[in-house]
């Protein structure tokens, strides 16, 4: 149980790191 919540938990830390990486990455391309 607490295995599954610490995986959700990861698992939407992974998720806003991937997309502020992608949002930086088109801000970027923007900028250029």
């Amino acid at each position: 149980m607490l295995l599954t919540i610490s995986m959700k938990n990861f698992r939407k830390k992974i998720t806003r790191i991937i997309i502020m990486y992608l949002f930086a990455l088109t801000a970027s391309n923007t900028c250029l």
